[in-house]
């Protein structure tokens, strides 16, 4: 039996490790206004980044999710699209929780 590390959408998570608490406190606007944009940062562990999660195809987007944390490390422009960054950010199932309540 081979076991893969995946998540529910199949998408890998990458960027930095978000501070639970400090996110709830940050956000807690989108509980009742889930389309209002909020121009902060989600808050992160300083130096805390995780990149996990590539199911069968770890081989192909482990290169380019590394190119990513790097530019974000650095304060670099990403390597991929907008809409691209998000599908993979670390965040997405906090935002979702969020949310959903």
């Amino acid at each position: 039996v081979a076991l893969r590390c995946t998540t529910a959408d199949y998408l890998p998570v990458v960027g930095p490790v978000v501070a639970a608490t400090a996110f709830e406190h940050t956000y807690q606007e989108l509980r009742s206004r889930s389309k209002k944009i909020l121009p902060s940062r989600a808050p992160a562990i300083d130096g805390l980044y995780v990149c996990a999660s590539f199911g069968s195809r770890g081989l192909t987007a482990a290169a380019l999710s590394a190119e990513i944390i790097a530019s974000d490390f650095f304060n670099e422009p990403p390597p991929v699209p907008r809409y691209l960054r998000r599908a993979v950010s670390s965040v997405r199932f906090n935002f979702r929780r969020l949310i959903k309540g």
